[in-house]
């Protein structure tokens, strides 16, 4: 849609702070990462120094947060610098089946494990680079949580694997170069309260066999799929490939997955099948182009493609529900080779339908009513740019600092203790400084934070 941008949320906003109340250093207070988890108790942190740590960690019990000190800083100089490195063990980091909701891991490399990290419970798992293990999150039965601003890249199967009864958000993640599946889910018979699985605004692109990967069995599961706002490129396969009877191969059989999915204003380009099977999948305002063989396969029963853009595709559909009336055939100007934004004069522009659109884009850009079609928004040039935070501990409380945006006249903060649950219509500050200080801060809860500039 056309429109000036009041204001955009800063892509890596979501800062996490852990306020205050036991903290364990590591290697001042504990010589290992261990022995400080072990003796850290409900809400405590474990601050763990830089430094390559040659562990096999267990979280078990009361929730806490591990952290380098990332935590306190934001800067990526401790993520790269704070390794923990498993040495080819089953996992770097096991969260015990009898863990507490609400452990947050954050700020490190985590590497050479079968599993980067294998919860059996739920957590927080954000700003971390997991590398060169072979799953890189294994999700098992009973655990999930959120998943988020994590690099996971160059590992020798699965950037994330999901097994069992997982109930997840995965978004805002970079899914790059891994030898299978961005992510891989296997649908195991399952019934009870209902799953959710969301995967949004992630990028996940030139992994070894599908984008993501659907995996059924034998029945009708008590789970549902949500797919927003995510840039699929250039994996070797399948963009979105569904596969049956426990085969985890892409072989594009496209297997009528019963489940009910929606996948919503995607960018899926650069494969050699776009979507491989779903019989239960609404697909909305998508891009789908540059595909080898086929951009949409299967896509049979209860499923329906509307409102999508396909181009540069060897063939568009194969037994697919196409809604000729709203779907279109055209060249999406993209913005250039490799850069996914729309041009303005992009017939994706308002093409789509806000039933079951997000309110904001993959870069957290509002959507129009109509919105544009895709997971970039198209946005005037002129826009004000996000404010570049920082964050840290005060006396008082929470400081947020950040570098004053040229044309701004505000800047709202927005505060939760959830990284997906913000009410955007009560901001918890609107102040013309460019620094805020948050003394109703609570000891031992840990806050979120968004801060957009405005110009009015």
């Amino acid at each position: 849609m056309y429109h000036s941008r009041v204001f955009q949320t800063l892509a890596l906003s979501l800062f996490p702070v852990a306020c205050a109340a036991g903290l364990l250093q590591v290697p001042e207070h504990y010589e290992l990462i261990q022995q400080a988890i072990d003796a850290a108790v409900q809400s405590d942190t474990v601050l763990v120094a830089p430094g390559t740590y040659d562990e096999q960690l267990q979280i078990s019990g009361d929730a806490i947060t591990l952290a380098s000190h990332f935590l306190l800083t934001q800067d990526s100089i401790y993520q790269s610098g704070t390794i923990i490195d498993a040495g080819g063990a089953p996992a770097a980091i096991y969260l015990a089946p009898s863990a507490s909701a609400g452990t947050l891991i954050t700020g490190f490399t985590v590497r050479n494990g079968d599993d980067g990290i294998q919860p059996h419970a739920s957590l927080d798992i954000s700003h971390n680079r997991i590398l060169d293990c072979t799953d890189g999150i294994d999700y098992e039965s009973g655990s999930g949580g959120n998943c988020s601003y994590n690099l996971i890249q160059g590992n020798l199967d699965d950037a994330i694997d999901l097994d069992g009864a997982v109930d997840v958000v995965i978004e805002n993640n970079l899914l790059i170069g891994n030898q299978d599946d961005g992510i891989e889910i296997r649908l195991h018979d399952y019934s009870g309260p209902l799953l959710n699985v969301v995967i949004q605004s992630n990028i996940i692109e030139g992994n070894g066999e599908d984008g993501i990967q659907l995996i059924n069995y034998s029945t009708l599961t008590d789970r549902t799929f949500i797919i927003l706002n995510n840039l699929i490129h250039n994996n070797a396969m399948a963009g979105i490939g569904c596969m049956g009877d426990g085969e985890t191969i892409e072989n594009y059989e496209g297997e009528a997955v019963p489940e009910p999915v929606l996948l919503a204003n995607n960018t899926i380009s650069g494969h050699n099948h776009g979507i491989s099977g779903g019989g239960n999948f609404r697909f909305i305002n998508n891009i789908v182009i540059d595909c080898d063989s086929i951009a949409a396969k299967n896509c049979t029963g209860d499923s329906e493609i509307s409102f999508c853009d396909f181009f540069n595709n060897g063939l568009d559909f194969a037994n697919c529900n196409v809604d000729s009336q709203t779907v279109i055939l055209l060249d999406p100007l993209l913005a250039s080779e490799g850069d996914f934004h729309l041009q303005a004069t992009s017939p994706c522009i308002e093409a789509g339908t806000s039933q079951g659109s997000p309110e904001n884009d993959i870069e957290g850009n509002p959507r129009g009513d109509p919105p544009d079609i895709g997971a970039y928004e198209y946005v005037e040039a002129g826009a004000l740019p996000p404010p570049q935070v920082s964050i840290g501990m005060a006396a008082e409380g929470v400081l947020l600092s950040w570098l004053e945006v040229q044309g701004a006249e505000s800047y709202i903060v927005y505060r939760s203790t959830s990284p997906y649950q913000f009410d955007w219509g009560t901001p918890f500050a609107i102040i013309a400084e460019s620094e805020y200080l948050d003394t109703d801060s609570w000891s031992g809860e840990r806050y979120f934070y968004v801060v957009t500039a405005a110009e009015e």
